[in-house]
């Protein structure tokens, strides 16, 4: 029987259809419902208001779904009013003639969370979408008209300042949504309109890498005059939730943690690591020569206070040349193109761990924690490597010694500051010996210890190294 979130979503469209014929649509992908108005328009058909032309819109079809969270909707003549903010479809009725002056600029429809622009679970960035009547248009109020042709794909980008969200929560099912519902194959089909205010800074190169035109923010679209009226000819709306891993213990859910009954695999990974590096114009295969490791390291924050040494040791104990990479003063495609063919993976705990889906079968990856993090409750890069398939081997370091870290109180919370907290908090997160599971997001105690710089002890890394499958192929030294 359906649950009573999906007849929750089933009166939402029939509200939103009122005026369409509703049809049953089954794909050999996937099974949709598709509205269609009740004479079939061209894209390029306009209705008529008073002198000002307007394109009727079209919802194509929704995957069927019983929550917003991870739905797909298509729209043709989707628009944008920035006299609101919000998004309508319009619509015609040929049973009713001319308009009212006194109605209001929105109809009388307006249908709320139809999808999630986010892939976060528990993220809270619902699409509105109100259904209006042409004749409801009160003249004058939508001036100027802009008709933006070809194919769109639109998500709030969930954290364009992490390179860890920017894969897992954006881009990801970006490639999974488009790949599945607009037939992305080798080169972008869509244009991707990504909700937020922000700029994309050093990440705008691999949100470029799927979109078809420059990536669109929603400031490119405030600053157009209030009385503008935005319309897109065809627009996928929302993303999959078919590649995603890990839950970031947003209100309302668990903490942090792998997420349950995930169905990403390491194919999912293969097909997305594989679009990238090809669109990078990077080699798809390695150099049998290349035997070489990483070490990730930050050059602000979170900082390896003896790296040279730890490089050095990793390098003699593995047997091999141990290179250094950072957001700082590597670009992400120099990143990429270096791990892609890397043997191991070493760094503290942070977004650019997240590189580590990009290495090839029988790598290694040992991730570093600063004093009180427990390794078993932030695992977002541990769930990715151990996927199904991706032939990676983990193993996670922990600093048990508080007198081998330095903080940093007086800075940003942001930065793990914790100076704007009273004498007593202060006193309390400083003698805390493990971060309990949590929830997000900025919370002062899990910030101000992510944030401390680590001195790694480097006889208990060694030890970590020499237990492990990988270590012991390398020296010929076979496991049962």
């Amino acid at each position: 029987m359906p649950s009573k979130a999906y007849w929750k979503f089933a009166v939402k469209v029939f509200f939103l259809s009122i005026g369409f014929n509703i049809i049953i649509s089954f794909e050999p992908w996937y099974v949709g419902l598709l509205f269609k108005g009740s004479v079939r328009q061209k894209t390029d058909d306009r209705l008529a208001v008073s002198g000002t032309e307007y394109p009727e819109g079209e919802l194509l079809w929704c995957t069927l779904s019983d929550r917003s969270w991870g739905r797909v909707c298509k729209f043709r003549n989707l628009c944008y009013m920035h006299i609101n903010g919000e998004f309508a479809l319009f619509h015609g009725n040929t049973a009713k003639t001319g308009h009212e002056q006194d109605a209001q600029l929105l109809g009388n429809r307006l249908v709320r969370d139809i999808v999630s622009l986010t892939s976060a679970l528990g993220a809270e960035f619902p699409f509105n979408l109100a259904h209006i009547l042409i004749y409801n248009i009160v003249p004058g109020k939508l001036k100027y008209f802009n008709y933006r042709s070809g194919s769109y794909h639109l998500f709030h980008a969930f954290n364009v300042g992490n390179t860890a969200h920017a894969i897992h929560d954006d881009l990801l099912p970006v490639f999974y949504t488009l790949s599945r519902y607009d037939n992305l194959t080798e080169e972008p089909t869509s244009t991707l309109i990504y909700w937020r205010e922000i700029s994309l800074n050093k990440l705008m190169g691999l949100y470029q890498l799927f979109s078809q035109g420059k990536p669109i923010s929603r400031n490119d679209l405030t600053f157009e005059p209030e009385e503008s009226l935005t319309c897109f000819q065809d627009i996928i709306v929302g993303l999959s939730s078919e590649t995603l891993w890990y839950q970031w213990g947003l209100p309302g859910f668990e903490p942090e943690g792998a997420l349950k009954g995930s169905n990403a695999t390491s194919s999912h990974i293969a097909k997305f690591t594989g679009f990238v590096r090809k669109r990078m114009g990077l080699p798809l295969r390695c150099l049998i020569a290349n035997d070489y490791g990483i070490i990730f390291i930050r050059k602000k924050t979170r900082l390896i206070l003896n790296e040279e040494k730890l490089s050095e040791v990793l390098s003699k104990t593995l047997q091999l040349e141990m290179r250094e990479l950072s957001l700082e003063k590597n670009t992400i495609k120099e990143i990429i193109k270096t791990v892609s063919c890397a043997k191991v993976v070493v760094g503290l705990h942070g977004a650019m761990m997240i590189f580590s889906i990009f290495l090839p079968p029988s790598s290694f990856v040992l991730e570093l924690y600063p004093y009180a993090i427990n390794p078993l409750n932030f695992t977002p890069y541990k769930t990715a490597v151990e996927l199904s398939g991706m032939d990676i081997e983990y193993r996670a370091w922990r600093n048990m010694n508080r007198s081998n870290t330095v903080t940093h109180p007086t800075e940003a919370l942001h930065r793990g500051g914790i100076s704007h907290l009273s004498k007593k908090e202060q006193e309390r997160i400083t003698n805390l010996t493990e971060i309990r599971p949590h929830q997000c997001c900025q919370h002062p105690e899990v910030q101000f210890r992510l944030y401390q710089d680590t001195l790694i002890d480097i006889p208990s890394v060694v030890n970590i190294l020499t237990n492990t499958q990988f270590y012991k192929n390398r020296n010929g030294k076979f496991g049962t």
